[in-house]
């Protein structure tokens, strides 16, 4: 069975995704070592971070898809 349309034996690469309340991407984490996966507790740091910005922002605004690493 193909995937993703890559070879059959290629395996998924896990990903994970922090997103603002509007749907932009603030956070990834993408490996293709499959054996490796984001940290919980910098997605923790990350939330919080994201967190701490929305409250310094006013309500319906956003920063134009800056992702920050």
């Amino acid at each position: 069975m193909r995937v993703n349309g890559g070879h059959p034996r290629t395996p998924s690469i896990p990903a994970t995704y922090l997103l603002d309340r509007n749907g932009t991407v603030r956070w990834s984490f993408v490996d293709t070592d499959c054996t490796r996966r984001a940290e919980p507790a910098e997605l923790l740091v990350r939330l919080d971070e994201l967190k701490a910005e929305e409250r310094r922002m006013p309500q319906g605004s956003g920063e134009g898809g800056k992702t920050p690493r």
